[in-house]
């Protein structure tokens, strides 16, 4: 093989590595969410770490928080289109609801 056809196969070997390279950060990129955690406070930094550990599927979510005074307590997860409702307004709503249901 001449220094041409060797130059060109490293060439081809280093191209497939780079593309290898940028899908595996590609996916990566992917893993991390964008979370939103309402909640009637500011969070604190050791609050948003108790998150990432009671929640396993937030392990490597950026988390935004959103403040909402008229929740009282507790919290509202969002994850896209995905809510859970820990909050008392989102308990009492519900516990009202199904009062007028039963009656």
């Amino acid at each position: 093989m001449d220094s041409n056809q060797n130059l060109k196969k490293e060439l081809e070997n280093g191209l497939s590595l780079l593309l290898k390279k940028k899908e595996i950060q590609e996916e990566e990129i992917k893993k991390v969410r964008k979370v939103t955690i309402i909640t009637p406070y500011p969070l604190k930094e050791s609050e948003k770490q108790l998150f990432h550990e009671r929640f396993p599927y937030l392990k490597n979510a950026v988390i935004e928080n959103k403040i909402d005074k008229s929740l009282i307590g507790g919290f509202i997860i969002k994850i896209g289109s995905e809510i859970l409702n820990a909050s008392i307004k989102g308990t009492i709503t519900h516990l009202v609801n199904k009062l007028y249901e039963s009656s």
